[in-house]
């Protein structure tokens, strides 16, 4: 099931984040994975 932030929180509507902010977010998450993956994590 899909989570749906609008039926919980109608009154919520946060900004799309830019496309520079996101590609940020998605190499902090990359990062991170791979540092998982070889165990430097724990």
């Amino acid at each position: 099931m899909k989570y749906q932030l609008e039926g919980r929180y109608p009154e919520y509507y946060p900004k799309v984040p830019s496309a520079e902010k996101i590609n940020d977010y998605l190499i902090s998450n990359k990062r991170v994975t791979t540092m998982l993956q070889q165990g430097a994590i724990k």
